[in-house]
């Protein structure tokens, strides 16, 4: 196997390929090992709704990132994601099995301007997401 094509080899800027090509490292889902070690399926199963987030919520975000394993692994829970950006179709959206996904962020705002009103702005999601359960 190439290890420039290698599946998974690219993740953490392709860390994973050069431990699989030079010590025999197994390469595993990063979402998956986290799920399996906090139990996910256990606390899932207590909840009604699991509200998760991504940094910036996109295409890339389909593929093997947290959200769409925990949406994958909640099996008929509502999940909900809150992006800090969101560059998602509604399709894309209900083709993840998600309840919900709201962005935090406003557009057109700049990183610092970001950082600012993080707090206010995530509870404003939050809120909005509430309102969709209730």
């Amino acid at each position: 196997i190439d290890m420039l094509t290698l599946k998974g080899g690219g993740a953490a800027g392709g860390l994973g390929a050069g431990l699989w090509a030079f010590l025999g490292a197994r390469l595993v889902s990063g979402a998956e090992l986290l799920l399996d070690a906090c139990n996910f399926s256990a606390h899932a199963e207590a909840a009604d709704i699991i509200i998760t987030g991504e940094g910036c919520f996109d295409r890339q975000s389909l593929h093997g990132k947290l959200p769409v394993a925990i949406a994958a692994r909640a099996k008929g829970k509502r999940v909900a994601v809150i992006g800090g950006r969101v560059r998602l179709t509604e399709q894309e959206i209900a083709n993840a099995n998600l309840f919900c996904v709201e962005q935090a962020a406003p557009e057109g705002l700049n990183f610092e301007e970001i950082k600012a009103r993080c707090r206010a702005d995530l509870f404003a999601a939050a809120q909005r997401v509430i309102r969709r359960i209730i």
